[in-house]
């Protein structure tokens, strides 16, 4: 179980190394659909990625382990 512990820690780890392009792309794209000037990621935006990449590698070390399975 430490073992796996430690993947998952790493896996996360990973995952929020993306943290981000995807809060600067989320601005982005909030800028462009509202017609807004372009800005900087707000917090809530960055807190939102974050929580996004959070849930994302808990959900996708699963995939990640049936579709790499030894």
């Amino acid at each position: 179980m430490n073992k796996f512990l430690i993947k998952l820690f790493l896996y996360n780890i990973r995952w929020q190394l993306s943290t981000p392009t995807l809060a600067i792309f989320s601005a982005l794209t909030v800028s462009y659909m509202t017609n807004a000037p372009l800005a900087w990621p707000t917090i809530p935006q960055w807190c939102g990625a974050i929580v996004a990449n959070f849930i994302g590698a808990n959900i996708f070390i699963w995939v990640d382990r049936l579709i790499f399975k030894k």
